[in-house]
Protein backbone atom coordinates (compact mmCIF):
# COMPACT_ATOMS: atom_id res chain seq x y z
CA UNK A 1 0.00 0.00 0.00
CA UNK A 2 1.56 3.33 -0.67
CA UNK A 3 1.44 6.49 1.50
CA UNK A 4 -0.69 9.39 1.34
CA UNK A 5 2.36 11.38 0.45
CA UNK A 6 3.56 8.96 -1.94
CA UNK A 7 0.59 9.60 -4.30
CA UNK A 8 0.29 13.71 -3.63
CA UNK A 9 3.62 13.49 -5.47
CA UNK A 10 2.92 11.22 -8.27
CA UNK A 11 -0.39 13.28 -8.73
CA UNK A 12 1.73 16.74 -8.65
CA UNK A 13 4.54 15.32 -11.10
CA UNK A 14 2.11 14.27 -13.47
CA UNK A 15 0.12 17.90 -13.46
CA UNK A 16 3.66 19.66 -12.91
CA UNK A 17 4.80 18.98 -16.53
CA UNK A 18 7.70 20.93 -17.50
CA UNK A 19 10.07 22.58 -14.78
CA UNK A 20 8.32 26.19 -15.34
CA UNK A 21 5.70 24.91 -13.63
CA UNK A 22 7.29 23.07 -11.15
CA UNK A 23 9.37 26.83 -10.58
CA UNK A 24 6.22 28.97 -10.41
CA UNK A 25 4.51 26.25 -7.69
CA UNK A 26 7.93 26.66 -5.50
CA UNK A 27 8.22 30.44 -6.16
CA UNK A 28 4.61 30.94 -4.83
CA UNK A 29 5.23 28.82 -1.54
CA UNK A 30 8.65 30.81 -1.45
CA UNK A 31 7.29 33.84 -1.56
CA UNK A 32 8.02 34.96 2.20
CA UNK A 33 11.46 34.15 2.11
CA UNK A 34 11.94 36.26 -0.80
CA UNK A 35 9.97 39.51 -0.11
CA UNK A 36 11.10 39.43 3.70
CA UNK A 37 8.99 37.94 6.84
CA UNK A 38 7.31 41.20 7.30
CA UNK A 39 6.56 42.04 3.67
CA UNK A 40 5.46 38.51 3.17
CA UNK A 41 3.08 38.36 6.05
CA UNK A 42 1.63 41.34 3.99
CA UNK A 43 1.04 39.92 0.86
CA UNK A 44 0.91 37.33 -1.55
CA UNK A 45 1.60 36.71 -5.58
CA UNK A 46 -1.31 36.55 -7.26
CA UNK A 47 -0.16 35.16 -10.72
CA UNK A 48 2.55 34.85 -12.93
CA UNK A 49 1.98 35.93 -16.28
CA UNK A 50 4.07 36.69 -19.47
CA UNK A 51 7.13 37.12 -17.27
CA UNK A 52 5.29 39.30 -14.63
CA UNK A 53 4.91 38.12 -11.16
CA UNK A 54 1.52 40.08 -10.06
CA UNK A 55 1.46 41.02 -6.06
CA UNK A 56 -1.14 42.12 -3.82
CA UNK A 57 -0.62 43.94 -0.90
CA UNK A 58 -2.79 44.61 2.35
CA UNK A 59 -2.07 48.00 2.95
CA UNK A 60 -0.70 50.57 1.08
CA UNK A 61 2.27 50.98 3.80
CA UNK A 62 3.12 47.63 3.11
CA UNK A 63 3.44 48.37 -1.01
CA UNK A 64 5.90 51.71 -0.51
CA UNK A 65 8.11 49.28 1.38
CA UNK A 66 8.22 46.63 -1.25
CA UNK A 67 8.29 49.12 -4.19
CA UNK A 68 11.24 50.43 -2.30
CA UNK A 69 12.49 46.66 -2.67
CA UNK A 70 11.34 46.15 -6.21
CA UNK A 71 14.98 45.78 -7.61
CA UNK A 72 16.06 43.60 -5.07
CA UNK A 73 13.47 41.47 -5.13
CA UNK A 74 13.68 41.22 -8.94
CA UNK A 75 16.96 40.18 -9.12
CA UNK A 76 16.22 37.07 -6.41
CA UNK A 77 13.38 35.98 -8.49
CA UNK A 78 15.49 35.79 -11.63
CA UNK A 79 17.94 34.43 -9.96
CA UNK A 80 16.21 31.42 -8.00
CA UNK A 81 13.53 31.21 -10.94
CA UNK A 82 15.32 31.42 -14.47
CA UNK A 83 12.97 29.17 -16.12
CA UNK A 84 10.20 31.71 -15.45
CA UNK A 85 11.43 34.08 -17.08
CA UNK A 86 10.65 37.53 -14.95
CA UNK A 87 11.11 40.38 -16.40
CA UNK A 88 9.43 42.43 -13.80
CA UNK A 89 6.98 42.55 -10.44
CA UNK A 90 4.00 44.35 -10.00
CA UNK A 91 2.38 45.23 -6.80
CA UNK A 92 -1.31 46.20 -6.34
CA UNK A 93 -3.70 46.55 -3.15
Amino acid sequence: MKKASDLINAMMDSLLQNDAQREAVSLFSAWTQIAGLNEGAHSHIEEIENGVVFVKVDHPGWLQKLEMKRNGILKKLQKNYPELAIKTVRFML
